[in-house]
């Protein structure tokens, strides 16, 4: 497990921190000590953030993911492109408050 900061992983994603904040808020899981685990958070997003042009984010971590730099996937659930429609969130949306 490679643990990360909230800042890191919004700088590897290029995204803002506040971005990374807000998926937080809606469940992102975090560590104990507030901090994130790299491969769970990659997985987490790719699986619960639409992937819009607005959110280019969501989409490096469904690249990352794909391209295996996210580690084994322990949960044996595969992604599919219905599962990135299901839930509908993007930087907009979030910074609404939705």
């Amino acid at each position: 497990m490679t643990t990360t900061t909230k800042a890191a992983l919004a700088a590897e994603l290029g995204i803002s921190r506040a971005c990374v904040s807000q998926y937080v808020r809606v469940d992102l899981p975090t560590l104990p000590n507030g901090k994130l685990n790299r491969e769970a958070a990659l997985r987490w997003i790719s699986r619960n953030i639409y992937v819009r042009d607005a959110n280019r984010g969501a989409h490096r971590a469904w690249q990352l993911v794909h391209q295996g730099f996210a580690g084994p996937d322990r949960s044996a659930q595969t992604i599919t492109a219905g599962d990135l429609e299901e839930v509908v969130l993007d930087e907009r949306e979030l910074a609404r408050g939705g």
